[in-house]
């Protein structure tokens, strides 16, 4: 009997999740700013796709590196998920992609619970906002739709100012 021994620091990591551990990675990079900053910690858990919720933050492997941006919604290619300081969705993904779902995020000197109820809210109302954001975005571009003409491009300015400008707000009031 041969056992394969994970030759990577990510195969690593995926064996422990999936084995029930949890696994704490640091945020690079700023596509889900200001909800999560760079050298911030998430804590992920493994989970079965179909548990996952609008507004989740869920993790997923990509050309060899772990991705970690909201859950917005499903289609019938796959779970889409889009970074908050992103304007589109991210190409669909299927489940097996999807290496789990972040349950705590540390933040400076603090450890943020994600299963709070108040998180749990304020994380499904960010996917809803950031699906009609997205939706908006998509109907205003060319070709478009007698209905897309009809919104004003400066809407779709103002919607995405609003976007983030609630995502600021809703970290500033829910700070300890």
């Amino acid at each position: 009997m041969s056992h394969r021994h994970p030759s990577t620091v990510l195969e690593q990591s995926e064996q422990g999740l999936k084995s029930g551990l949890l696994l704490r990675l640091r945020v690079s990079g700023e596509s889900m700013a200001p909800f999560l900053r760079s050298g911030d910690f998430v804590v992920v858990r493994a989970m079965d796709a179909s548990r996952l919720r609008r507004g989740d933050l869920v993790v997923v492997q990509r050309e060899g590196q772990w991705v970690t941006h909201r859950l917005i919604g499903t289609s019938c290619r796959g779970w889409r998920l889009r970074g908050d300081n992103l304007d589109l969705a991210d190409p669909p993904v299927d489940e097996a992609e999807i290496a789990g779902r972040v349950v705590a995020v540390e933040q400076d000197d603090r450890l943020v619970d994600m299963d709070r109820l108040r998180w749990r809210v304020v994380n499904t109302a960010l996917g809803v906002l950031l699906a009609w954001e997205e939706a908006l975005y998509r109907r205003a571009r060319p070709p478009a739709s007698r209905l897309a003409r009809a919104i004003p491009p400066h809407w779709m300015v103002t919607a995405g100012r609003a976007g983030k400008a609630i995502i600021y707000a809703v970290r500033r009031l829910l700070a300890p």
